[in-house]
């Protein structure tokens, strides 16, 4: 060990005393001159190893640098911070739950009071004291288990905002809750929440305890086999005081009428108004009888697309009778002749002038007379005809979706007619057992477009020397034709095409004509078959048209059917495709036509991006 010492001599004298062995800068004592003469400590006065002059706590064997910091409020390590990645973090709980408030935090050595640990911080409302993590789900349109999901697990259901308090609520203003709330109601049935009148209501026909409407005493009962009485009160057309009469209230909405379930016998008008009536149980619950001398319903005022007839099923009409009388000299003896006669025009849904949208009709039953030629006399003549027995379409624009037209009949356009001037554009829609002397499913001279359509069984029969498709009748116009499935549709051709018609047909299937071909036209007509299957018709399956078989994706492959019995009664039948079918897939390759899965186009009238029905 070396002392080193500084001994004072007198004024300007230095005195060096040095005892034994000395090295520049390499000392263990108290001091040292080190080589630029400044004087070095190196004692460490609380033996942590640490010199007292690096040692922020000399006389603290427990606080020096690279100590271990522990949460103890001082800076054990000599970093100049204190407690530094030791504190823990706790949350505020304010609501005293045992769940913090994520947003609002401290950091401590222990637990402050009114905090939690970090591992409680997941309080989403620290306010409230029945909400915390796993807390028990009540329904009050809370989050209360702070799972991210109102009213969660519990027996919930939507109900609509009611704000005229007609009992209807807005569709635009759903709420799930647990129970029936004030200002709010089951239905969304409100075309107008706003106005306590709308919509309209008509109501006849449901017993005590059905589903749809019970009147009480100011409606129509089910009397068993007396068929329906009227009580006679024909009521304002509110919910508490429904009208028995759809015309009725046609009259008196502006907005919409609401039809419940039942039966209900007259023809109805919509008299230009830009009105929705809808039988709100749906056509499998509410029919309308026609009285068998008009149309059942008539559009014929200039109603626009808004117009909406929707949810019946349309029974017993007669058609629009148009009565023309000519005359002319016949005979040697200056006598006149007169010929007579009589059309009857839409049995079912008359169009003519108007723009009306169809939506979940069935038209069926509803039978117009056939072509008839009498001789009255030698001098008068009378003719009949009729066109469009389900429905009759001229100079408008119908849209029309989910449309059923089976057992209906009329000389030209047994489930439909499509006049000049006349548009349908029609999707899922099926003609089933219709027949006429041409157009069993469909007769047109206007613009008939199908989409995802079935035609079966349906017939044509040679009433008036015309010789006309068994599904479908087309004489001019423009017709297009996509998905489609056309079976057992027995006549001279199943579809014939004629004078300056364009059909054009795609991703369709036409199977089974006992009669005849299955496609046929006069030679003038313009058509188009593509990526189709045809199979199975009398003789040429096309007619005096070229066979396109194996050409523009053309096939002749029976399409193997889930199920066909080709027996005239469709209710045993399924027309969607067996697995190993060869028609899957089989449609136009163009992405715009692939099914709802992506995949190409299955041919058919369940195929395409709408084949879902």
């Amino acid at each position: 060990m070396t002392r080193t010492s500084l001994l004072l001599a007198g004024a300007g004298s230095l005195l060096l005393v040095v005892a034994g062995c000395t090295k520049d800068d390499d000392v263990t004592g108290d001091s040292v001159i080190g080589d630029s003469g400044g004087i070095v400590t190196d004692e460490d006065t609380d033996g942590d190893g640490v010199n007292d002059d690096e040692d922020c706590a000399p006389e603290d064997a427990t606080i020096y640098p690279g100590a271990e910091e522990i949460c103890d409020g001082v800076d054990n390590d000599c970093d100049d911070e204190i407690d530094e990645d030791v504190m823990e973090t706790y949350y505020r709980d304010a609501d005293a739950d045992g769940f913090g408030d994520p947003g609002d935090s401290a950091e401590a050595c222990e637990r402050p009071d009114g905090y939690v640990p970090s591992d409680a911080g997941e309080d989403c409302d620290d306010t409230d004291a029945s909400i915390y993590p796993d807390a028990p789900e009540l329904c009050d349109g809370i989050d209360n288990d702070c799972n991210g999901v109102v009213d969660d697990d519990l027996d919930t259901q939507t109900y609509y905002a009611d704000t005229d308090g007609d009992g209807f609520g807005d569709p635009n203003a759903p709420e799930t809750l647990c129970e029936e709330a004030s200002g709010y109601v089951e239905n969304d049935l409100d075309c107008d929440d706003a106005d306590y009148g709308e919509p309209v209501i008509v109501a006849a026909g449901a017993s005590p305890g059905d589903t749809g409407w019970d009147s009480g005493d100011s409606g129509w009962w089910d009397s068993g086999d007396s068929g329906w009485i009227d009580t006679g009160i024909d009521g304002s057309g509110t919910a508490a005081d429904p009208f028995t009469s759809i015309q009725d209230g046609i009259d008196l909405a502006e907005v919409c009428v609401h039809v419940y379930e039942g039966s209900y016998y007259e023809d109805i008008d919509f008299t230009g108004k830009d009105i929705e009536v809808v039988g709100i149980g749906g056509s499998s619950e509410t029919t309308i009888w026609g009285s068998g001398n008009d149309p059942v319903v008539s559009f014929s005022s200039g109603e626009p697309s808004t117009a909406l007839l929707q949810g019946f099923t349309i029974t017993g009409g007669g058609g629009l009778l148009d009565t023309d009388t000519a005359t002319s000299d016949c005979g040697s003896g200056g006598e006149t002749c007169t010929t007579t006669t009589l059309t009857y025009r839409g049995g079912g849904v008359y169009v003519n002038g108007a723009d009306p949208t169809l939506d979940d009709l069935v038209l069926t039953g509803i039978l117009l007379p056939p072509f008839s030629y009498t001789e009255l006399s030698a001098t008068e003549t009378v003719y009949v005809y009729s066109f469009g027995g389900g429905y009759y379409v001229a100079d408008g624009n119908v849209a029309a979706t989910n449309i059923t037209a089976v057992g209906n009949f009329a000389d030209a356009g047994g489930g439909g007619y499509v006049d000049g001037g006349g548009i349908v554009t029609t999707q899922w829609a099926t003609f089933d057992s219709n027949s006429a002397s041409a157009g069993g499913g469909v007769g047109s001279v206007g613009d008939f477009n199908a989409t995802n359509a079935v035609f079966i069984n349906n017939a044509s029969a040679d009433n008036s020397g015309v010789f006309g498709g068994a599904a479908l009748d087309v004489a001019a116009g423009t017709t297009y034709i996509t998905n489609a499935t056309l079976a057992g549709n027995d006549g001279l051709a199943s579809s014939y095409l004629s004078g300056s018609s364009s059909t054009n047909v795609i991703n369709s299937i036409a199977v089974v004509n006992d009669e005849g071909p299955l496609w046929d036209y006069d030679g003038s007509a313009s058509v188009s078959v593509m990526y189709g299957d045809t199979f199975g018709g009398t003789g040429n399956d096309w007619g005096s048209l070229s066979d396109p078989t194996g050409t523009d994706g053309n096939i002749a492959a029976n399409p193997l059917f889930v199920s066909w019995t080709n027996d005239g009664d469709s209710s045993d039948d399924d027309l969607h495709l067996d697995a190993g079918s060869p028609a899957i897939d089989a449609g136009s390759p163009a992405g715009a036509f692939n099914d709802a899965d992506g995949s190409t186009n299955d041919q058919g009238a369940y195929g395409g991006p709408d084949g879902s029905w």
